[in-house]
This record gives structure tokens, C-alpha cells and sequence, in this order.
């Protein structure tokens, strides 16, 4: 009596079967955990040009209001020559002598 490798019975059957069905659901797991990373990251990516663009509006606002404040400043230096009496307005008899 020779022996025989392909003897199978149900439960040899079934643990083929889980095995199979347990790499199947690790591949499958992984693809999908793969493409859920790939959306992450292209997110972000996009996410990281949003902020990009961002800083860089901030910046511009950032020197407007320098500009504006050193508008002030020298508004405030004249007002206060004006009000001192360094700065004119009207021209007075001893101008136009």
C-alpha cells in the first residue's frame, strides 16, 4: 500500500480555507490602509499650499500696516509741528515781505 498526499478531509478543507481567507483580508487591509496614506498625504500636500498661499497674504498685510503706521507716525510729527507753530498753514504778511 502506497501513501497518499492528496487525502483530505472537511477540516483539513476549512483550515486551508481560513488561512487563504486571513491572507486575503491582511493583502486587502494593507491596499487599503496604502490608499487611505496616499489620500492623507495628497491632502496635506494641498493643505500645505493653502497655508503657503496664507503666510504669503499675511506677509502683504503684514507690510501694509507698516506702511500705514509710518504714515501715521509722520501725520502725527506734522500735526504736532502745526500745532507748535513750526508749519504754516496761511501765509503770513512777513512772507510775503
Amino acid at each position: 500500500m502506497e501513501p497518499t498526499f492528496w487525502h483530505f478531509s472537511v477540516g483539513n478543507l476549512m483550515e486551508i480555507l481560513t488561512v487563504f481567507g486571513g491572507l486575503l483580508t491582511v493583502v486587502f487591509g494593507a491596499g487599503r490602509r496604502m490608499a487611505g496614506i496616499e489620500r492623507t498625504a495628497s491632502d496635506l500636500k494641498d493643505d500645505f499650499s493653502e497655508i503657503k498661499t496664507d503666510v504669503k497674504k499675511l506677509g502683504e498685510i503684514i507690510t501694509q500696516i507698516a506702511v500705514q503706521k509710518e504714515r501715521l507716525d509722520m501725520f502725527d510729527k506734522r500735526m504736532d509741528d502745526m500745532i507748535r507753530g513750526r508749519i504754516r498753514l496761511l501765509p503770513t504778511k512777513r512772507d510775503e515781505l
